[in-house]
């Protein structure tokens, strides 16, 4: 049966936008579930092991709206990077809010609600062991060892054992090193994922995360029957100010036609190596999910939304992981390291939040078109 729907909101005004943004993980959870309900969702949770900030239980929560013999699939995933899923979880309440479609029988929705609960609830990117979850779900074949050279050059840099000092040259030595590098060579080198430094930043794991083990236990039945899945994994943090761009970790040469004439060229990441806002990365949840497809015609997307300066989220990273490793008591510093950290993946402005959730709605709506798009295109081909 089709999927009745609220009435809509289409012009997403400001005070509603805002409205979607949760103060915690705990309010985000309780106002996802409270949303799926109302629109008649089927809701799963799975409980991992752990405590939230205000002692909550952490669980990742699973909404399925649509028929479960659907044929096609539209997959939207959030707070894989725990403090991001401020931003995610705000973009699926106001679709849940918002949207009036009456989904057709061949379509199922599955929202897939703070993958990482932990770092959404004590304020961390990473999960309960330092582990950058997307850099986690490595392949078969693939070792939880090793660590790009400049990562290696950088490291003493990128992860001191002390707490900030009053003369720490991060802003400088940073420069020096793009000046000498460039930034792209930077981002490889840092950002692409290492595995020999547990304390460090972008620690991919040494095994596979209590989270990657959900998602390898329960993704194949996410994914289901459907013949075409199209998934917007929710991120912050890259880019320009505000604005989503769509990148394709996976197939990028098969995606990129498709990708541009779904969504518009303006919102596809560069094609020029030289002006990318993303880098090489292994053990992706997109690159996992692509793996268990099989048949299934998977196109997996990461929507991610700018903020600030690369140097700026970088530096945020790195006095965060600091203060968590070497502050004991959770005090003075480190409340300014850890507000700084979600003032980088959750801007307070609020010309950036009502833009951040408008554009999340219009990815998803066209997310949902382009799923369905080239099966109303077969029906009318066999008519004539």
């Amino acid at each position: 049966m089709p999927v009745s729907r609220a009435p809509a909101a289409p012009s997403c005004d400001a005070t509603f936008a805002v409205g979607c943004y949760p103060r915690d993980y705990r309010q985000a959870r309780d106002d996802f579930c409270a949303a799926v309900q109302r629109v008649g969702g089927r809701l799963a949770d799975y409980e991992l092991p752990g405590r939230g900030a205000a002692g909550e239980r952490l669980t990742v929560d699973v909404a399925r709206i649509g028929s479960p013999s659907a044929t096609r699939k539209v997959l939207v995933s959030s707070g894989l990077h725990g403090v991001e899923g401020y931003v995610g979880s705000a973009i699926q309440l106001a679709w849940l809010r918002s949207t009036a479609l009456r989904l057709q029988d061949s379509l199922e929705v599955v929202l897939i609600h703070a993958l990482n609960p932990y770092g959404f609830s004590w304020g961390r990117r990473v999960d309960a062991d330092n582990i950058d979850l997307n850099r986690n779900f490595l392949l078969p074949g693939q070792t939880y060892e090793g660590a790009p050279l400049g990562y290696l050059e950088l490291e003493s840099f990128l992860n001191p054992p002390h707490l900030p000092g009053h003369w720490d040259l991060y802003r400088l030595t940073a420069i020096r090193w793009i000046l000498r590098h460039g930034v792209s060579a930077l981002k490889e080198a840092i950002a692409s994922g290492q595995y020999d430094f547990p304390q460090g930043l972008f620690f991919g794991g040494q095994q596979a995360a209590v989270s990657a083990q959900l998602v390898r236990e329960q993704g194949a039945g996410w994914l289901g029957s459907a013949h075409r899945v199209v998934h917007l994994d929710l991120h912050t943090g890259l880019g320009k100010w505000s604005r989503c761009c769509l990148l394709m970790p996976v197939d990028e040469a098969r995606l990129r036609p498709w990708c541009k004439q779904v969504f518009g060229g303006s919102h596809l990441e560069s094609s020029d190596s030289t002006k990318r806002v993303s880098y090489p990365t292994r053990g992706t949840l997109i690159g996992w999910l692509s793996h268990i497809a099989e048949d299934c015609d998977y196109r997996g997307l990461v929507a991610e939304f700018g903020t600030y300066s690369g140097i700026r989220v970088l530096g945020a990273l790195r006095a965060e992981n600091r203060v968590h490793h070497w502050a004991g008591e959770r005090q003075g510093n480190g409340q300014a390291a850890r507000r700084e950290l979600l003032e980088c993946f959750c801007p307070s402005s609020r010309n950036w939040r009502v833009n951040v959730v408008r554009q999340g709605l219009e990815m998803i709506e066209k997310a949902i078109v382009g799923c369905l798009s080239d099966a109303r295109q077969t029906r009318l081909m066999r008519l004539e």
